[in-house]
């Protein structure tokens, strides 16, 4: 046990500030050791050495840590803690895409160290809305809500904006510039063309230098994607669109054919129901979305 000891860093995590070690617990208990010839010092406590790193001439390392390095995003005691994130970014756990000199667009990466949590997927599309990481976490807890509790809090400690403001920011290869609200996706394809897109309070979107303006003014809600091949149905859709808000739209549909219709879904799911005029124009889809329409899943077929 070492409640109140300070973990110090050399070495190759030389650089990071002391850690404070808070209680007795079994979490926090350190596990000194003795490194051997070869090895490094990279952490050390009034009780020994709790953190050694040995280089491999593959270019690896082993590294092993005697202590739970503490990672607190949610301020609980007040103030941020960040070791874990630290030592592990050290260790290279948040590799770069490599595609622009001197920066980091690792989407974990991004979500520690700027106003945005970042997020990818397997299908490549990339996520992004304002992060509650400086937000700090004090209220009661428990397992209901009490509206009068929630208030008091978010009086004391107001949520942060939603607001998204994206000006040449780089993630996950990619260079973006947006501005909504809420939260952000959008996904392109090998040749740089906007495959689907979801935003609020937006119209267009410049992925890669490549701008794409969807809509004549700012709309509510607006999103679409193409319908993977697992879901497809002989004659049936190959992209969904959901709209909430009036005005023209301009999709993006390269390959799509130009006897292209567009359906609001029916009244049970997955039913066709009444056809929305469009035109397919240079590789877009053009349309009016109305009233009538907002809410509704609209299908593109062929």
């Amino acid at each position: 046990m070492a409640p109140g000891r300070q973990v110090e860093f050399a070495g190759y995590l030389k650089g990071l500030p002391p850690q404070t070690i808070l209680t007795d617990m079994l979490v926090d208990h350190i596990y000194p050791v003795t490194p051997q010839s070869g090895v490094q010092t990279t952490a050390t406590t009034k009780g020994g050495v709790v953190g050694t790193r040995k280089q491999r001439d593959s270019g690896g390392s082993l590294n092993f840590l005697g202590f739970r390095p503490r990672d607190d995003q949610s301020k609980s005691l007040g103030y941020e803690t960040r070791w874990w994130f630290e030592i592990l970014n050290r260790f290279g756990s948040y590799p770069a895409t490599y595609r622009f000199a001197g920066v980091n667009d690792n989407t974990e990466y991004l979500s520690r160290t700027t106003e945005y949590l970042a997020c990818r997927f397997p299908n490549e599309a990339i996520a992004l809305c304002r992060h509650f990481r400086e937000t700090e976490e004090d209220w009661v807890g428990g397992y209901s809500r009490n509206e009068q509790d929630d208030a008091a809090y978010l009086q004391k400690t107001p949520a942060p904006s939603e607001v998204i403001d994206l000006a040449n920011f780089r993630v996950n290869g990619h260079t973006v510039t947006y501005h909504g609200q809420k939260s952000v996706t959008f996904r392109v394809d090998s040749d740089g063309n906007l495959l689907a897109f979801a935003g609020s309070h937006c119209k267009k979107i410049t992925v890669d230098g490549r701008e794409t303006v969807f809509a004549d003014s700012d709309i509510e809600e607006v999103g679409w994607a193409p319908i993977p091949d697992s879901r497809r149905v002989a004659g049936g859709a190959v992209l969904q669109i959901m709209v909430i808000g009036t005005g023209t739209l301009r999709i993006p549909v390269s390959n799509l054919a130009s006897n292209a219709k567009l359906f609001a879904e029916g009244v049970q799911p997955g039913s066709r129901g009444e056809e929305i005029p469009c035109n397919i124009e240079k590789g877009v889809l053009v349309f009016t979305a109305t009233a009538k329409t907002a809410g509704r899943w609209l299908y593109v077929t062929e």
